[in-house]
């Protein structure tokens, strides 16, 4: 014979816990409170009587010697708060038997199992520990699947024995006249489902279950009275357990996708369905790369409620758009350069790729000295904001850009008229993070067709109003912390899109090949599968559900958890995906890469203010320092304890030296960007700053210094100094460079108003921040590593 347990072997709740039927029941009770003539009191708190109501039922009969409660004995125990009659109590049972039933998922591996065993001709029963009444529980079974309507069904609350002692496996026995070595139970539980009936010697096989994460755990300690949350992560269990069942194995890529990335990319993909269909929008367009699992997850949502809303998915990159959208009219490089992940271009060859140009081009348009001084390529913050600001302003390469991005932007139109339809306003684009820059430059390709406002949905949003004539629907209007994270959750399976081409009459995307089999090597077919079984799982339960309590919060608990502090698997998974920022380079790095001991003490021990890119090639270092050994962990803490000491300015001695040997050279000037400088140049300034540079530019001898002003020029020439001569002489040099050589920007400014009073041309007046180079200077705060 064989025996198998009932619940979370053959059957399950939608719930997480038991208790989530008892939260299904108080928001019954509170949509029907008046019908049922039901105290406040009981609705308020009824999770809390329910749970100890039975505790109580248990207690009293325990001491009559009673193995089990009845539902009705439950109740009997809860009206004791004096507030609940006899009609009720019958009602309250009714009430939670057909929540149970209602509620009832059968869990497909094991039901098979049956059919196998009765087709072998097997003898099955089933038993259950349970307080339930019998007829209830072959109601939730029958409802799974009509092959239990017959089946002997041995229930605790029948008998007044239980599993757990070993009565009711006692009485089976008796009842099915079978002997203990001819009898196999099956059931999910350790000690009432092994170790009792092997005890009597039974032969027993365990069923695997999904067990609560800490993080699951924590949440529904949380959201106690959340009967979602219990929906959600019921969804998540369930998911997992049929996968496992039915392939043997459970990969921790779809683990991570089911049980943690699932449960807050569903939340914002049915909050933004909501939106749509309240604001009448028939038309979804999700934005690659991160739209695309939100793609898969909004078509399995819309099947399910029978919406009648398109989705479409829209190849597209901040490098397939961005420069493409620049016209006569909108010309917005400066912007475009800045927000291009500055802070990660080395070299000038990367400037030029973000600009869609070969760096022979670049050089014919660079201010100051790069053509003469092309073997140093390199490139700081700094320097890169200033040509941004050149270029713009430059109309010769203006004409010389656009004609370049010509073909691009033609083919970028017509791929945009090809896939996206603007008879209407009635569409909205899907993303996840952003400024809102990339959906401007939309904007602007796509108004040669449409006017009106574009309407873009995100999960979160980096800044506020950037971008005109724009509308943003979000979900989470805030910056979130290690945010990055969130957008390690949307991956898609296929490289950033380059650029458009045409094949066959179509336009179709050329896409980067570097991830997209790195990607798929990690896992990521897993992740998704785990991503869309949940989505399935909680489609059916959460399907015409009006409480939604603590989604935003929620959500909030796990891209904390993810972010700050993620299990193991967690970490590893999103640490060692392959990832690139920026999209530029030939191989992505990994998403935050292990830190050798090299690592370690270049990052926390060498490192002072320097932008973190020189040092770490990762994304999040966050992350990193979360992959290391506690003996490398203990490093870390040791080099940044030893930053400021004689250790740290040893392990910097070279540096250091490069440093105090230029200043002792050139003074305030040291670090001064003088390739910014034109070959000829006014220097305006005779101060400290101003004598120190001009001794720089004189002995680099890149620069001519054709002439040297000063308002004090009187002053100086009587202190030796013949050089430097009244600011009237800059009319003896037109359309010359001038260089405000002053420290303080608010003396620059002053400056400069008053050269253009005396009617130079303001685009030929610099000042150059001489703080700035080569990187930003400040305290180093050790607490905000990445």
């Amino acid at each position: 014979m064989y025996s198998f347990d009932v619940f979370d072997t053959l059957i399950t709740r939608t719930t997480a816990e038991p208790r989530g039927i008892f939260l299904l029941m108080k928001e019954q009770l509170r949509e029907s409170g008046k019908q049922s003539g039901m105290d406040e009191y009981v609705i308020d708190n009824f999770l809390e009587l329910r749970v100890h109501s039975e505790a109580l039922a248990r207690l009293s009969n325990s001491r009559l010697k009673k193995e089990e409660v009845t539902l009705y004995e439950i109740y009997m125990a809860m009206a004791l708060c004096g507030c609940i009659n006899e009609e009720q109590i019958k009602f309250l049972c009714l009430l939670e038997q057909e929540t149970e039933v209602g509620n009832a998922v059968g869990l497909t591996e094991n039901i098979q199992r049956v059919k196998t065993l009765l087709a072998q001709g097997e003898r099955v029963v089933l038993i259950s520990d349970m307080y339930l009444p019998c007829g209830t529980i072959r109601r939730m079974l029958v409802k799974v699947d009509d092959i239990f309507e017959d089946m002997p069904l041995y229930v605790s609350s029948e008998y007044c024995k239980r599993k757990t002692t070993g009565n009711l496996y006692r009485q089976v026995q008796k009842l099915e006249n079978v002997s203990y070595e001819d009898w196999t139970h099956i059931g999910d539980n350790i000690y009432q489902d092994m170790e009792v009936p092997y005890g009597l010697g039974i032969k027993v096989e365990l069923c695997q279950k999904a067990e609560l994460s800490g993080l699951e755990k924590t949440a529904l300690e949380m959201f106690t009275e959340d009967s979602r949350m219990q929906h959600v992560i019921g969804s998540g269990l369930l998911a997992e357990r049929e996968y496992h069942n039915r392939e043997g194995i459970l990969s921790d890529a779809y683990h991570i996708g089911c049980r943690y990335a699932a449960p807050v990319l569903y939340s914002y993909v049915e909050w933004m369905i909501d939106q749509a269909v309240k604001k009448g929008i028939t038309r979804l367009y999700f934005i690659a790369r991160d739209g695309y699992l939100l793609k898969r997850i909004a078509d399995i949502i819309l099947e399910v409620k029978g919406l009648d809303i398109q989705t479409s998915y829209v190849y597209s990159s901040r490098k397939a758009w961005r420069m493409p959208s620049l016209s006569n009219e909108y010309y917005n490089l400066y912007q475009l350069i800045l927000w291009s992940h500055t802070y990660r271009m080395k070299e000038l060859d990367d400037l030029a790729e973000v600009l869609h140009i070969t760096l022979d081009e670049l050089y014919r348009y660079l201010p100051g000295t790069y053509a003469k001084q092309k073997k140093d390529r390199s490139i700081t913050d700094q320097e890169v904001e200033y040509i941004a600001r050149k270029l713009s302003s430059s109309q010769e390469f203006k004409r010389f850009h656009l004609e370049k991005l010509r073909d691009e932007r033609e083919l970028v139109l017509q791929y945009l008229e090809q896939e996206i339809d603007v008879s209407d306003e009635h569409f909205a684009f899907v993303d996840v993070a952003g400024g809102g820059l990339t959906q401007g430059c939309l904007r602007e390709l796509l108004k040669v067709r449409y006017q009106k406002p574009i309407h873009t949905f995100f999960f979160k949003v980096d800044k506020v109003n950037l971008v005109e004539n724009s509308k943003t629907d979000t979900f989470f209007p805030s910056f979130l912390e290690n945010s990055i994270v969130m957008e390690m959750l949307c991956r898609a399976p296929h490289g950033q899109t380059k650029r458009y081409a045409r094949e066959d009459g179509r336009i179709v995307p050329v896409l980067e090949e570097t991830e997209e089999d790195l990607l798929i090597k990690h896992g990521f077919y897993e992740y998704e599968k785990g991503i869309t079984d949940f989505t399935w799982q909680a489609c059916k339960r959460l399907e015409g559900r009006k409480k939604r309590s603590g989604t935003v919060k929620s959500v909030l608990l796990y891209l904390r958890h993810i972010a700050q502090e993620p299990p193991k698997e967690v970490l590893e998974y999103f640490a060692s995906m392959p990832s690139s920022e920026t999209g530029r380079g030939k191989m992505p790095e990994e998403y935050a890469p292990k830190l050798s001991e090299h690592d370690i003490k270049e990052i926390f021990l060498k490192r002072t203010c320097e932008p973190l890119v020189f040092f770490y090639n990762g994304t999040n270092l966050n992350y990193s320092v979360m992959r290391a050994t506690e003996e490398e962990k203990a490093l870390i803490e040791r080099c940044k304890r030893e930053h400021g000491s004689a250790l740290g300015r040893l392990y910097r001695q070279d540096e250091e030296r490069r440093r105090q040997e230029l200043c002792r050279r050139y003074g305030r000037a040291a670090f001064y960007p003088t390739r910014l400088l034109e070959e000829k140049i006014i220097l305006y300034g005779a101060g400290k700053f101003g004598r120190d540079l001009y001794d720089r530019l004189w002995t680099e001898g890149e620069h001519k210094v054709v002439l040297w002003v000063d308002k004090a020029a009187s002053f100086y020439q009587q202190e030796g100094m013949e050089e430097v001569h009244d600011i009237s002489q800059i009319k003896m040099y037109p359309d010359t460079q001038i260089i405000i050589a002053v420290m303080a920007e608010d003396v620059a400014y002053k400056i400069r108003c008053e050269l253009i009073q005396l009617g130079v041309e303001s685009e030929y007046i610099e000042w150059i921040c001489p703080y700035q180079y080569p990187y930003p200077m400040g305290n180093w705060e050790w607490d905000k590593i990445s």
